[in-house]
């Protein structure tokens, strides 16, 4: 069997075998585009707006995926590359298997089964075909149904609202995000392993206390995290935890942050240029709007 650390390997670039927009009515749930301000001067429309579901025992954004017809709401992962799913997330899919594999999701070893989806539908598309992993053990259990990476996303903008239970997504942004926001709150982000062409995290630079610090976003996690290293240097915490007095990410300030010590945190990305020191979790996206645009590799927290 093939060890991976993550799914990047098998899903880059070759996910989307076939797609097709299906249809310009606004999504099932989702409020109109008037009802919420921030919607019209991001420059989205209707059709651009998708549902979310939040809360529960999973910390992050779910969002809707159907596949031969059955809709599931899946973790929109940050983190992860390609589209991973419980093997009873979709009982009556047809699926091709094509391989064995097993990696790493955060703390839990994964066996899965490779291959291709047939009729498969995540926001407006539809594919055809789509590579996927179906999982066969994880040790310990998960709780989400599946987990659709950022790669979907790379072509295009997405606003993440976790407030009003809404993701945007348009591969025309309307607006630029100088349009949208001040140039000051407007972030750079790297997206590449080091000086390799492999896609990892999303990292961009915030500063904590007066230092400047290398951190990405985690959908999986509700708290922030960071390095025992990092946290040494802003006065250690007390073992599990540690307080950033300040923290600074575009223009936003946050104060007193708690934060949870990741013994593992400087390890999330080995191949980066620099050390990883903290990863914003849902404490701060759940409350924020987060734009993530891709094909600029720029950023927006307000």
């Amino acid at each position: 069997m093939k060890k991976s650390s993550d799914f990047i390997i098998l899903s880059v670039f070759i996910i989307l075998i076939s797609s097709i927009p299906s249809g310009c009515s606004r999504q099932a749930g989702t409020p109109e585009a008037a009802t919420i301000p921030w919607i019209e001067r991001y420059g989205y429309t209707d059709q651009e707006i998708f549902p979310l579901i939040t809360g529960g025992t999973i910390p992050g954004p779910r969002l809707a995926i159907s596949v031969n017809g059955s809709t599931q709401f899946v973790l929109l992962d940050l983190i992860s590359y390609g589209l991973i799913l419980g093997d009873r997330t979709f009982k009556s899919s047809k699926f091709e298997p094509q391989r064995i594999s097993n990696f790493t999701l955060g703390n839990t070893e994964l066996l899965v089964e490779e291959g291709y989806l047939h009729d498969v539908k995540i926001l407006d598309m539809d594919f055809n075909l789509l590579y996927a992993a179906i999982i066969r053990r994880a040790d310990p259990p998960l709780k989400a149904k599946g987990w659709l990476g950022k790669d979907f996303f790379l072509n295009g903008r997405m606003t993440i609202d976790m407030r009003n239970r809404i993701l945007a997504f348009s591969t025309h942004p309307a607006k630029a995000l100088e349009e949208i926001a001040d140039p000051s709150a407007i972030l750079e982000i790297d997206l590449l392993k080091g000086a390799s062409s492999i896609p990892g995290l999303i990292k961009f630079h915030g500063v904590a206390g007066r230092d400047s610090v290398l951190m990405t976003l985690d959908t999986r996690s509700y708290a922030c995290r960071i390095s025992p290293e990092l946290a040494g240097e802003l006065g250690g915490g007390n073992g599990r935890t540690c307080k950033v007095d300040s923290l600074h990410i575009g223009n936003i300030l946050l104060t007193d942050l708690n934060c949870s010590i990741n013994e593992d945190q400087l390890l999330i990305e080995p191949e980066s240029f620099e050390p990883i020191h903290i990863s914003i979790g849902i404490e701060i996206i759940g409350q924020r709007l987060l734009t993530l645009d891709f094909k600029e590799n720029r950023m927006l927290l307000e």
